[in-house]
């Protein structure tokens, strides 16, 4: 059997350059928030431990929909 080890290196080479462009949050799935990336965290004012193990319903407080998506 032969692993192909390409791939898996191609997957951590996307999810790095996802990490550094994106806003990433991570949540199980009940809600409970895990990790969030320094562009999630710095674009909504928050540390890491003031949201992680919170249900991600806390941010609903925090940001505005209708800013994000140019809608009243």
């Amino acid at each position: 059997m032969m692993l192909d080890i390409t791939r898996k290196s191609d997957d951590e080479a996307l999810a790095a350059a996802l990490n550094r462009s994106r806003a990433v949050i991570h949540f199980d799935r009940d809600g409970k928030i895990l990790w969030a990336n320094d562009n999630f965290l710095t674009a909504l004012g928050y540390a890491l431990d003031e949201i992680k193990d919170k249900n991600h319903r806390c941010l609903s407080r925090t940001i505005n929909t209708s800013e994000l998506f140019g809608r009243e």
